[in-house]
């Protein structure tokens, strides 16, 4: 059995609300944020000669940021993600899309059952 266009919108708006709680929950858990040094923290590292200046300093330009001048790489991170939270990511989108094909080209009790299981994803 078919749906209608209201049935079809609402479903697809509770698997993409779902499915973005559960990818954020995730990033919350799995993620770790960006680390970067605060000017004061970059002085002191320079002053105690922690960091060093960076081998080409060709390409700093007449930059004013100490940064392109040092490498600070061993103190600061970009934000990520670990390995497991990013299967599990992919894992979630991948049943999103599934669950959203099978709303707009399926049948839906084949839908509903797929709604139920991304719940316990």
């Amino acid at each position: 059995m078919t749906m209608t266009k209201a049935q079809q919108s609402y479903a697809l708006s509770k698997i993409s609300t779902l499915i973005q709680g559960k990818v954020q929950e995730t990033k919350d858990t799995e993620g770790w944020p960006r680390k970067s040094l605060t000017y004061s923290e970059r002085h002191a590292f320079i002053v105690s000669g922690k960091v060093k200046l960076k081998k080409d300093l060709s390409k700093c330009g007449t930059s004013s940021n100490v940064a392109a001048y040092f490498d600070f790489s061993k103190y600061e991170k970009e934000a990520g993600m670990s390995k497991k939270g990013q299967t599990r990511i992919d894992l979630l989108l991948a049943a999103q899309e599934k669950a959203t094909d099978e709303v707009m080209l399926g049948d839906s009790a084949e839908a509903l059952a797929l709604l139920e299981s991304i719940k316990s994803l």
